[in-house]
């Protein structure tokens, strides 16, 4: 798609208190959104009148959009649901919920957009591994409650220009990150803020930083962003010292040790060396270096998170007698190191260091590896073995993707060539915008070496990756993932990890006779999640522990607007009688079955006569008290009279009209009509209760005789003419009006009566 323009409308929410009427809806919901807990209408916030700009749905191949524009849409190019998207050289502004998104592995060049009313993308369901370069443009009146950009997903490439000009350098929003290994960089002055969730990103940004993650790089300092790209070595293999990302006090030299090339040294007390992200896995238990010295050795501290972070451990390297004569020294760690970590090496004394590398805990080393994988079929190229190859890329064009033909209950297992005891699986899903339900209505089993079942699991789906389950100890050979309906099964990777006997909440009993292993109160034969203190139960069996999911019940609304957020099949309760509007015959509670009330979720109305979309009990009707048409009026005091009573006990709002220019129109066209009319409105005694002549004369009461007027229906009176009108309330009682012909000429005239509701 190329050279396209989509403009649409947009309207703000605080429009809608201007809706006074009694039969408009804000007016009937108290300004309210009914399905939103009632929550007030917003007042600073847009809705688009208008569908998405460019939008690709569910069975999309790959896509370009060249040269567009999309304004004031729902959404201005919306890609995600493609299997693949180019946006080039466009630009996207004013649209509603977001400006931007792609699918997995999509990509973004040379275009614009703002944050005025909506993100300027929103990297809907987290699709991975997106290429963007975007100019984000100033928005200073923005409103709504949203980023600047949403980053969710992993293995992005970001940079986000700035235009010439200032920013909106007092802006509350920022750009918010929530996934995990991008490299974001921010060349405006917007706030980045990393979540609790985001891990292992590298950021480069001109405008402050907040990082409330683990493992993240960032770089405000522009002398310190050149190693940005830094880190992320494997800590069980063997690191270079001079392949530092930062240090203090060193410097390298040739070394003489096996293999050559450099090593660390001129060491003082208090210089250090830093090393980003360093992922350690499910642990780490023990530091080896290869060290030299001299002198009488000295003491590396192993530290995380900064030179004076928490320490881990402290290796003493010994004397070797020389600077180049080399020995590895090791150390047992105080404590077990897990997940990603700036590593920090502290010195003290004299030593030179010239590698160094960790040594697994028991449980982290990855039993599927060696196995042998096998499926029940193959298709598309998806052979068994790259379940179990280390490629764990839910993108298909990595290469790593198994694949069965479309069959009942397809299945692939590992044999793990021997009985091993499994604490947990981690599962990798397909992450591809075609194939995200791949993973759905499976189970996990282990099989021991006679193919018996030890130890089975079912789950709806696999929202995340990877997606882990504890075996807790299960004896098996062979770890097998089988759908449990009829569908391809294609996955990433599968990771089986060793059981080892530890003490998870450390009170002195370890786990395999610990009735309740992390302390929550919940015994681990009933606890999903047993080494999860803030965890113990799965709902809709997605894997995701009912306290962090924002979906227990998987029903797509979110637990905080779910009514009954354990109920798939419920989610709103409309008149509160505690059952469900899916199965409550009568959700409004106003007597009448939904099956028969056209309005079942108003307790107010059920039927709507004239099928004009308005129930009849909200219906806003013009009721004429009486109607006197084409009377005549003499000249002097030979006036037109009309009479009428109100009846009942409250007080009643009338509008009175005396019509005579008008009927000269069209589509009367009555000859010899009065030009100015006067009327007069009398009680029973005789006395005035209102007149008037000439309905427009003042202003104000223009306003209320001409809302009146269309309220009601009655005759349209034209600006500047000469009839008369007014709006009074009245105690029930009897009434006449006099129309008179102010120039005393005589002629045809029409006085209306009408009830004002």
């Amino acid at each position: 798609m190329k050279n396209t323009v989509v403009e649409g409308v947009v309207r703000n929410y605080s429009d809608l208190y201007n809706e006074t009427n009694t039969f408009d809806l804000p007016y009937r919901s108290d300004y309210k959104l009914p399905l939103a807990d009632n929550a007030p209408i917003p007042m600073n916030q847009v809705f688009s009148l208008c569908e998405d700009g460019i939008r690709m749905y569910n069975g999309t191949k790959s896509v370009t959009v060249e040269n567009c524009t999309t304004k004031r849409m729902r959404s201005g190019i919306r890609l995600y649901l493609a299997e693949g998207g180019t946006i080039t050289d466009s630009y996207a502004i004013d649209n509603e919920s977001t400006n931007f998104n792609l699918p997995a592995g999509g990509t973004i060049t040379n275009s614009s957009g703002n944050f005025g009313y909506g993100p300027i993308s929103d990297f809907r369901l987290g699709r991975n591994n997106q290429d963007i370069e975007l100019t984000i443009v100033p928005s200073p009146d923005a409103i709504g409650p949203h980023n600047i950009a949403d980053v969710q997903g992993n293995g992005h490439d970001i940079v986000f220009h700035r235009t010439e000009g200032p920013l909106d350098e007092n802006t509350t929003r920022a750009i918010v990150v929530t996934g995990s290994n991008s490299t974001i960089v921010n060349e405006t002055e917007y706030p980045v803020i990393l979540e609790a969730t985001a891990s292992g990103n590298k950021i480069i940004s001109f405008g402050p930083v907040t990082d409330n993650g683990s493992g993240n790089v960032v770089c405000t300092d522009l002398e310190e962003c050149d190693n940005l790209d830094c880190g992320g070595d494997d800590p069980f293999s063997v690191i270079e010292a001079e392949d530092f990302c930062d240090q203090f006090g060193i410097q390298t030299e040739d070394t003489e040790d096996v293999g050559e090339g450099l090593n660390v040294g001129y060491i003082h007390d208090g210089d250090w060396l830093k090393f980003n992200a360093i992922d350690f896995g499910r642990g780490a238990i023990a530091f080896d270096a290869r060290v030299a010295s001299k002198s009488t050795g000295g003491d590396i501290e192993i530290r995380l998170g900064s030179e004076t972070g928490e320490l881990v451990g402290t290796l003493s390297a010994p004397s070797t007698g020389n600077w180049q004569t080399w020995e590895t020294a090791s150390v047992d760690l105080l404590e077990e190191i897990e997940g990603v970590h700036d590593l920090f090496l502290v010195f003290s004394g004299g030593i030179n260091i010239n590698w160094f590398t960790f040594a697994r805990s028991a449980d982290n080393v990855n039993l599927a590896l060696d196995g042998t994988a096998t499926q029940s079929s193959t298709d598309w190229g998806g052979e068994a073995i790259r379940v179990n190859d280390g490629n764990n890329s839910g993108l298909w064009g990595d290469g790593s993707i198994t694949h069965t033909v479309n069959e009942l209950n397809p299945w692939l297992e590992i044999d793990l060539g021997s009985v091993q005891s499994i604490d947990e699986i981690e599962i990798y899903p397909r992450i591809d915008s075609c194939c995200l339900d791949r993973l759905a209505l499976f189970t996990v089993s282990v099989l021991d070496a006679d193919r018996n079942e030890v130890f089975a699991r079912s789950y709806t789906k696999a929202k995340i990756a990877p997606f882990v389950l504890q075996a807790r100890g299960a004896e098996g050979q062979v770890v097998r993932v089988q759908l449990d309906e009829e569908n391809p099964l294609s996955l990433a990777e599968v990771e089986v990890y060793p059981y080892v006997d530890k003490d998870t909440d450390e009170d002195g009993m370890l786990d395999g006779v610990d009735p309740d292993d992390d302390n929550d109160g919940h015994a681990d034969e009933d606890d999903l999640f047993p080494t999860n203190s803030t965890e113990w139960a799965d709902f809709d069996e997605d894997g995701i522990g009912d306290n962090s999911d924002t979906d227990n019940d998987n029903d797509g609304v979110v637990n905080s607007e779910d009514q009954f957020p354990l109920d798939p099949l419920e989610w709103v309760d409309t008149d509160g009688d505690g059952i469900g509007d899916n199965i409550d015959a009568d959700d409004d509670n106003d007597g009448y079955d939904d099956t028969v009330d056209l309005f079942p979720l108003d307790a107010n109305d059920w039927a709507d006569s004239d099928v004009d979309g308005i129930g009849d009990n909200s219906e806003i009707a013009p009721t004429p008290i009486n109607l006197s048409t084409r009377g005549y009026v003499l000249d002097g005091d030979k006036v037109m009279i009309a009479g009428f009573v109100l009846d009942g006990t409250d007080p009643e709002t009338v509008l009175v009209q005396g019509v005579g220019s008008e009927l000269e129109g069209e589509p009367f066209l009555i000859e010899g009509n009065i030009v100015d009319t006067v009327i007069t409105l009398y009680d029973l005694d005789g006395a005035v209760v209102a007149t008037n002549d000439d309905w427009d004369s003042d202003s104000a009461e223009e306003g209320v005789n001409a809302a009146a007027n269309a309220t009601t229906g009655a005759f349209a009176l034209l600006p500047d003419s000469k009839s008369s009108a007014f709006v009074v309330t009245l105690e029930p009682g009897i009434y006449t009006i006099h129309l008179e012909d102010k120039d005393t000429l005589g002629g045809v005239a029409l006085i209306e009566v009408y009830s004002v509701k």
